[in-house]
């Protein structure tokens, strides 16, 4: 959830039963200033507990967190249990960096010297970073989702620079 930008839009919008999760202690204290009736709380996304949710969603939003999710097998588990969290008829709405070798390659060379995992890189702010290629991803997807768009985006780094971006609408299987 961040600092809570889009919660607290949402809410604006007088949405209800709102919930984010985020790793950063200080993110979702930021997040529960800015949308105090939303449910927030710190979570590593790689250890995701659905237990801790009570509900099925309508709607998920997924936006800038599966790069922190560093192996396919990560993002695979995460999947699943996002799919557990998403109701009937509820709609994920996923928004990523992808792969992106014109833009990134020296940090995509740097990060497999490092770990053998193409992909893998560390970003100007020290974290530890995940593109997925696009097949690849719409593989880990197709086993949890039904896609229903899958659209290739140009978006922006926290550093600036353009990356290739993925925008994904899923629904249940």
């Amino acid at each position: 959830c961040g600092y809570g930008r889009v919660l607290s839009e949402i809410s604006g919008m007088g949405y209800t039963n709102l919930s984010g999760v985020d790793i950063s202690p200080q993110l979702v204290h930021e997040a529960r200033k800015s949308c105090p009736n939303a449910d927030v709380s710190i979570q590593d996304f790689s250890q995701l507990d659905t237990a801790k949710f009570n509900q099925k969603y309508e709607l998920i939003l997924l936006m800038g967190v599966i790069e922190y999710l560093l192996s396919d097998e990560h993002q695979e588990k995460f999947f699943k249990r996002v799919s557990e969290l998403l109701s009937e008829n509820g709609t994920v709405f996923l928004e990523t960096f992808i792969f992106d070798w014109e833009n990134l390659w020296k940090n995509y060379i740097q990060g497999f010297m490092r770990t053998c995992h193409l992909g893998r890189f560390k970003n100007k702010k020290g974290f530890e970073c995940h593109h997925q290629s696009e097949m690849t991803l719409r593989s880990i997807l197709q086993t949890q989702f039904d896609i229903i768009s899958f659209t290739r985006k140009s978006l922006i780094t926290w550093s600036g620079k353009k990356c290739n971006g993925l925008c994904a609408l899923l629904g249940k299987v």
